[in-house]
């Protein structure tokens, strides 16, 4: 995409939510805001995935994570990014 803003993507269950994969909601790359990128599980989230809802032009995006416990495991390396 050249230009517009990223879309929605999410990511729901009332029992598990198992998430490996890779999502994007990403903002053009010559315009355009990052999008929003949700999983949620009422009872169990796992996500081992990637989410990338990032803008080049424009306003970064949110990935949100919503369980109802959290547990945050190091995992490997990564890169931080302002």
């Amino acid at each position: 995409m050249i230009n517009g803003d990223g879309g929605k993507i999410i990511l729901w269950s009332d029992e598990y939510t198992g998430f490996y994969g890779e999502l994007f909601a990403r903002g053009g790359v010559e315009g355009g805001n990052g999008g929003l990128i949700e999983a949620s599980s009422k009872n169990n989230l796992q996500a081992f995935g990637s989410a990338n809802a990032s803008a080049l032009v424009g306003k970064a995006g949110l990935w949100l994570l919503d369980p109802q416990n959290v547990s945050i495991i190091n995992g490997g390396v990564g890169n931080l990014t302002d």
